[in-house]
C-alpha cells in the first residue's frame, strides 16, 4: 500500500470536510465554486484509482459512494474538524471586514486521530 497516496487522500477528504462545513452549516463560501469541484475531482479519481488506499485512509465513512456531486452528507461532526472551521470561519470573517482577499490558503493538518 502507498503511505503518499494514503495521506494524500486523506487531505483531500480533510479539506472538503471543513469547506463543506462551511457552506453547508455556516452559510460562508471560502473557496470558489471551481477550486472545490476541481479538489472534489481529484479526490475521486484518487479513490477509484486506489480503492485499498481509500479503505485504509481516515474519515472514510462520510466517503463510501462518493461522487463530488455534493458534500452535504459528509461528516461534521468530528472535534478537530469543527474547532478548524469555526477558526476559518472567524477568519475569512475578519479578512473581509478589513477588506483584505477573502480566499484562504491553508492546510488541513493530521490531528493524529483515527476515525476511519
Amino acid at each position: 500500500m502507498n503511505q503518499d497516496i494514503i495521506s494524500l487522500i486523506e487531505r483531500k477528504r480533510r479539506q472538503l470536510i471543513v469547506h463543506s462545513t462551511l457552506y453547508y452549516r455556516f452559510d460562508t463560501n471560502i473557496w470558489s465554486d471551481g477550486l472545490y469541484d476541481k479538489v472534489t475531482k481529484e479526490l475521486v479519481k484518487l479513490q477509484n484509482d486506489n480503492p485499498e488506499e481509500a479503505k485504509a485512509a481516515r474519515y472514510g465513512d462520510g466517503f463510501v459512494d462518493f461522487t463530488g456531486a455534493t458534500g452535504y452528507h459528509l461528516p461534521d461532526n468530528h472535534p478537530y474538524m469543527y474547532d478548524l472551521v469555526n477558526r476559518l470561519r472567524t477568519s475569512h470573517e475578519q479578512a473581509v471586514e478589513r477588506g483584505d482577499s477573502p480566499l484562504i490558503i491553508y492546510e488541513v493538518h493530521d490531528d493524529n486521530t483515527k476515525d476511519h
